[in-house]
Parts: C-alpha cells; structure tokens; sequence
C-alpha cells in the first residue's frame, strides 16, 4: 500500500570503495560521510592516483517526474533489507550495497542508465563511484530516499 515517504532513522550501512589498482570492489562498514559520485574533478585513490569523476547526479524530483511520465528507469536501491522492507520506490530493485559485488548481474545494464538510490545518497554515491570506474552508466540520485517527494510502498 503506497505511504508519502517519512523521514526514516538513521542508520549505518555498507559502503563501497574501489580499489583501482586491482579493480575490486572491497565492503567496508563506514559512516555516511564521503561517496563523492557526480562531483568532476580529482579523487585520490587509496594508491594516491587521480580518478576522473565522469558520473552524474539527478535530484529526486526529476527521478519522480521521469516516472510520473512513464519513463521506463532502471532504478536500484542499494540500502540494506530492512531499510528497503520500511519503505522503498516502487519502481525500484533492491541490490543492498553489502552484496553489490556478487550480485552485479542484476544491475541490468543492458536496461539503459543504472540510477542508484539509498537513504541520502552517500551510499548510492560510493556505489556509483566504483560502477562508473569499472564502465557501467550511472545516476546518483542525489538526497536519497530522505528527499523523496514520492509515495513508497512497503515490504519485500
């Protein structure tokens, strides 16, 4: 049953960095700070070298207009189980951040652009950062579920 979204608690999730040296992605458990995907310019990475920032960031307003209009947008939520089961955009597939790595085959790239969307977007933007580094196509979508203007539907 579709709610207006309500501002959920906050909590600590998985994030991702990418290790450009070996093109891996490595889990780590960090704070929200940092994910700083769609900002051009410099990155150092973990080895000092610069990474070009080539991702793109949407708000989301333009998310739910896109919607709104029947856009098909291949959306994916990367917050963790039961964030996604309090609330999530209906249109949206769940990968949780934690299992990005062996789960990469449901990104579905060759479903378009993959838009990426967590509790504020730090997340989404960590993720956003290694897909784009490694020649996916992504969005982040900028404020994250916090910012949702939308209705959410509930559950698995």
């Amino acid at each position: 049953m579709p709610r207006r979204r309500g501002a959920p608690q906050p909590r600590q999730g998985a994030v991702a960095q990418a290790d450009e040296a070996a093109g891996d992605l490595r889990l780590a458990r960090l704070g929200a700070s940092g994910g700083a995907c769609g900002v051009r310019g410099q990155n150092q990475g973990e080895a000092g070298r610069g990474v070009d920032k080539v991702s793109k960031v949407q708000t989301t307003e333009e998310l739910l207009k896109r919607l709104e209009q029947g856009e098909a947008i291949n959306l994916v939520d990367v917050r963790e189980d039961e964030e996604w089961e309090d609330g999530h955009i209906a249109q949206a597939r769940h990968v949780a951040l934690s299992r990005l790595q062996e789960s990469m085959d449901e990104l579905r790239p060759e479903d378009g652009t993959i838009w990426l969307i967590c509790r504020s977007g730090a997340r989404s933007g960590r993720a956003c950062d290694y897909l784009s580094a490694v020649g996916y196509d992504v969005v982040n979508v900028e404020g994250g579920m916090l910012s949702w203007p939308g209705e959410i539907v509930t559950g698995r």
